[in-house]
């Protein structure tokens, strides 16, 4: 027999035939919205529930029915969205069923609904952001398990985590989470003292691991941090060679077709459609900024030549960050002061 004609077995068929008629209900109402709903697929997914089920009834199994009953809810919700069809999401919410919830599962029977649902929210979130490593999220927040005490300092990691992998837009709720969390969560999904989060906050391409050295007096220079964005042909969000601008004092693109907010920092870069046209679009700043045709970049006491941007289109500075866009290119390349570091210059950053 298929794996989809394989009968469910185990502590999560025990607790489903415990609820059949509550999750027969919950299938027949979510039919009726969704008529094309498929039993069999869905019998599948139910399926991928066995790991979590079983580590639930092994440690709290006075908890197993709220647990399989909280996930039943979720996996219904989430096939009838078709969310567990996209490319690449089976494998991803495989792993949070098989591992990152099993690792989880006091929080996950203090409060079933609460916990999955925001780890499978997150999960959909990260799965949204281009070249955001879902993967590896779910590997240091499994790592992480540990070192988070309640459910308040889990979804803080969680957010922590997702920041440094690809969520660059998460930025300032990010560092806001890793000051309410322990020293040793702390440490453990960032690397980094609590005594060094203003270096952080200061710093967008400050790499955690290397804050103390900044915040000792280390020399900076001006390097090439990262190189964003692309034509939307090969996957990139721009039809046209974009050109930068300041709105309401941050980074944003415009192209032939649309406008962006530009969120980037040593540990990616993610653009986000302004939808509302009720912006104030101001390239003025308080720290100025000069390309010159060669590409020379003179920026707080320092000038460099990078032959990368010679011939630039636009230049804008948010004070932490210098956007540079070319006539020929659908790349903004982005320029900062960073400490002396590595070979090429390059310091992080995922363009």
């Amino acid at each position: 027999m298929s794996d989809v004609a394989r009968p469910l077995s185990g502590s999560l068929a025990e607790a489903l035939r415990r609820g059949r008629d509550r999750f027969n209900a919950a299938f027949f109402v979510a039919r009726q919205t969704s008529p094309a709903l498929d039993p069999a697929p869905f019998a599948d997914v139910l399926r991928g529930l066995g790991a979590v089920a079983e580590t639930v009834a092994r440690h709290e199994p006075d908890r197993l029915d709220a647990v399989v009953a909280a996930l039943y809810e979720l996996s219904l919700s989430l096939h009838q969205k078709g969310v567990l069809a996209g490319p690449g999401r089976p494998a991803a919410f495989g792993r949070l069923w098989t591992e990152l919830l099993p690792s989880l599962h006091v929080h996950l029977a203090a409060a079933p609904e609460e916990t999955a649902g925001k780890l499978a929210n997150a999960l959909c979130q990260l799965e949204a952001i281009p070249g955001a490593r879902t993967g590896e999220w779910i590997d240091r927040l499994i790592a992480a398990a540990g070192a988070v005490s309640g459910r308040a300092e889990l979804f803080d990691a969680g957010r922590l985590l997702a920041w440094q992998c690809g969520m660059a837009h998460q930025r300032d709720a990010a560092l806001a989470a890793a000051g309410r969390v322990s020293e040793r969560a702390l440490q453990t999904c960032l690397g980094v003292r609590a005594d060094r989060l203003a270096l952080l906050r200061e710093d967008p391409w400050l790499d955690p691991a290397k804050a103390g050295v900044a915040g000792q007096g280390g020399r900076k220079t001006l390097r090439i941090v990262a190189e964003a964005g692309g034509f939307r042909g090969f996957g990139g969000p721009f039809v046209t060679p974009p050109l930068p601008l300041l709105i309401d004092g941050a980074l944003a693109v415009r192209d032939a077709e649309q406008v962006w907010r530009l969120h980037a920092d040593v540990f990616g870069s993610v653009f986000e459609k302004y939808t509302d046209e009720n912006y104030i679009e101001n390239n003025a700043t308080s720290s100025s900024a000069n390309v010159t045709p060669e590409g020379v970049v003179t920026w707080n006491g320092a000038k460099v030549r990078f032959e990368r941007i010679s011939k630039p289109s636009g230049i804008v500075c948010d004070g932490k960050t210098v956007a540079v866009t070319l006539s020929r290119s659908h790349r903004v390349i982005l320029i900062a002061m960073v400490a002396e570091s590595g070979e090429d210059g390059r310091w992080g950053g995922q363009g």
